[in-house]
């Protein structure tokens, strides 16, 4: 911050007036631009041939007898070599402080290449260089700001309590497809929850046994069946089942309430 302050001296002491800063005055460097990166040689600073471009950059066409055309010939590599760079350095206001930023190793191919990460100067030097010829950074950390961000207020019900423990709390995923594109046993949904009383303690372990959960409490074993079908009937092909809605059942059935861990 740069407080703007105006003093006065009276008898012997001074006043101070003094404005809190709204805006950073930031010494700012900018590279204006750069030369192409060539895949094969991203880093390439040496030219075999100095006047490829001249020998074969003519607007005729194709070569006679041959059907190859005269901008093929170039020389790539040699084109992409030559050294550019240009960069301004100004004074900038800002509600960020542009003096402060950091290295961006979010490209981690970039960096195996080149060698480094994209930078800045004065942290790293203004080179036309192969090496050098990456994008500049602009990580900019937002707490070094003058502004702050927006407040969100949460209202809360009007109830005794707000229950923050779900020992005995289980969550289910989606129903998975196969051979689909989306993988549902990745899908958690906010309402496939299934949460049971603490009558015989806290859920301490779910095992899985032939399409049902054996469900150990602190003090009882239950069981719950998953997708639980109901008999309504039986026909000449055998009973008939109706599919619930849910996915676990409200009550678990309970199997003993003397044992648990």
């Amino acid at each position: 911050m740069f407080p703007s302050y105006d003093f006065h001296k009276l008898k012997g002491y001074y006043i101070y007036e003094l404005f809190r800063g709204d805006c950073f005055i930031c010494t700012f460097t900018h590279r204006l631009n750069r030369n192409f990166q060539d895949p094969t040689a991203p880093s390439n600073d040496k030219i075999i041939n100095y006047k490829t471009w001249r020998h074969h950059y003519e607007p005729d066409g194709d070569v006679p007898d041959t059907g190859v055309s005269k901008l093929a010939k170039i020389n790539r590599g040699d084109i992409n070599a030559v050294k550019l760079g240009s960069w301004i350095t100004i004074k900038v206001k800002s509600s960020y402080n542009l003096s402060i930023r950091s290295l961006d190793e979010r490209y981690i191919s970039e960096k195996a290449m080149m060698g480094r990460a994209r930078g800045f100067y004065p942290l790293q030097q203004a080179s036309a260089d192969g090496g050098y010829k990456i994008p500049n950074s602009y990580l900019i950390n937002d707490g070094f700001g003058s502004t702050v961000g927006e407040k969100i207020y949460q209202t809360l019900p009007e109830s005794p309590y707000i229950q923050e423990e779900f020992s005995n709390r289980i969550v289910y995923s989606d129903v998975n497809i196969q051979d689909s594109f989306k993988n549902g046993y990745r899908v958690y949904r906010a309402t496939n929850t299934e949460t049971y009383i603490k009558q015989y303690g806290k859920i301490v372990k779910l095992v899985p046994w032939y399409g049902h959960l054996i469900c150990v409490f602190e003090h009882a074993v239950a069981i719950l069946p998953i997708n639980e079908r109901v008999e309504s009937g039986e026909g000449i092909g055998g009973p008939i089942f109706i599919n619930t809605k849910k996915v676990l059942p409200d009550t678990p059935s309970m199997i003993s309430d003397k044992f648990g861990s």
